[in-house]
């Protein structure tokens, strides 16, 4: 199969210019949260992170929305209480879980 010149895709100068206009867009954004992250990284209150209008989510919190497991152990794991009562067993059955999904 030949290919003739009139096949190949050029990229126009409205083309480049789309791409810089949106590699500059990426570049504000990312800068914008590099500046609220180390702003709520000086600030020690914890409210701040965990705030509904913060830009950032670490690895463990988003992951934490798609494995429930994950977000009852970051509860539950570091209370007082006995393994045998209700969120002990809880705990045990997600630790379970988790280990069984890492060795899938």
């Amino acid at each position: 199969m030949e290919s003739s010149p009139g096949n190949y895709k050029t990229t126009s100068t409205a083309d480049a210019d789309d791409i810089k206009e949106r590699q500059r867009l990426y570049d504000q954004r990312r800068r914008a949260r590099d500046r609220l992250s180390r702003s709520h990284q000086i600030a020690n209150d914890e409210q701040l992170w965990t705030s509904e209008d913060f830009p950032y989510e670490s690895d463990f919190m988003q992951t934490k929305k798609l494995m429930p497991e994950r977000g009852r152990l970051a509860e539950n794991l570091f209370r007082k209480g006995s393994l045998r009562d209700e969120v002990g067993m809880l705990i045990m059955d997600d630790l379970v879980k988790l280990l069984r999904g890492n060795k899938s």
